[in-house]
């Protein structure tokens, strides 16, 4: 429905969350080519020039983040679930949550090295 819809609405953009590993973006490029040969085939008129973006919120993605940006058009960092998960805290249990720290240098390196993939493959 996305893909009929951009059509006479700009540009449609998808966001998939939590990607860890290229092959992810990959199979969902195949997978978004099958729908729209579909649609083409069923008399659909159809956006071809869909965006593809991720969110970065896992660490394997933000060290990785170079070669994901090489498969994207944009990315988007989840920094509330990037910092759960680097930190290795549950954010919602009341017991450890003061581990939780949005302000801890892991976490911005891994938000530096997000950004300057972004910025040297133009995402």
């Amino acid at each position: 429905l996305l893909i009929c819809a951009g059509k006479n609405k700009g540009r449609v953009k998808i966001l998939v969350p939590m990607i860890s590993v290229e092959e992810e973006i990959l199979q969902l490029k195949q997978v978004i080519s099958e729908l729209q040969n579909y649609l083409v085939h069923s008399g659909h008129a159809i956006d071809e020039d869909i965006a593809l973006g991720a969110m970065i919120e896992v660490p394997s993605a933000a060290l990785n983040a170079e070669n994901l940006a090489k498969h994207l058009d944009f990315m988007s960092i989840g920094t509330n679930d990037l910092t759960q998960y680097t930190m290795a805290v549950d954010r919602g249990n009341e017991k450890i949550c003061s581990l939780y720290q949005q302000y801890h240098p892991s976490l911005w390196k891994l938000i530096k090295i997000t950004s300057e993939a972004a910025s040297k493959t133009n995402t």
